[in-house]
């Protein structure tokens, strides 16, 4: 079914974006990773800057990580992380055990062993607050009107 297909595609490509990004890089190097879909809004007067923390992401109250934006800092164990991540994700493909999430649960699997920072959720502001300099719109609130419109300032 063509559902199935569409499902299976924004599956692979929610997961693939980690396994590219560490094909991108050979060194370690302070950046900020963020959705696709989101929207940067003003220019980040509250990002971290303190590299004593391999990275910074944003955990949400009921425990795990999101991943609609990451502050890479450049440590060795940064970059680590992005390969192990990739290595994670990319393992689980090629044994053909995709699915929804499979991205997050590696994330959170794999995050354990690395001195993690949080992040504010002014990164990934899916409430969609004025303040928020990124907006972060999951599943059926990208058809917000606010996010709609915001987005069109863009486009």
């Amino acid at each position: 079914s063509d559902n199935l297909v569409n499902w299976i595609h924004k599956t692979y490509y929610a997961c693939m974006r980690f396994v590219r990004l560490a094909e991108f890089l050979d060194q370690p190097t302070r950046f900020l990773e963020i959705d696709i879909d989101g929207i940067v809004r003003s220019e980040f007067s509250n990002i971290v800057d303190d590299n004593s923390k391999d990275f910074y992401l944003y955990q949400k109250n009921k425990g795990g990580h999101l991943a609609g934006a990451i502050l890479y800092n450049n440590t060795p164990n940064s970059f680590n992380f992005v390969k192990e991540l990739a290595h994670t994700i990319r393992t689980e493909i090629e044994k053909d055990n995709i699915y929804w999430f499979l991205d997050q649960h590696s994330l959170d699997n794999v995050i354990v062993k690395y001195n993690k920072g949080l992040l504010p959720i002014s990164y990934v502001d899916w409430h969609m607050r004025p303040e928020s300099s990124i907006w972060s719109a999951k599943g059926k609130r990208k058809e917000l009107a606010i996010f709609k419109q915001e987005q069109a300032k863009y486009l």
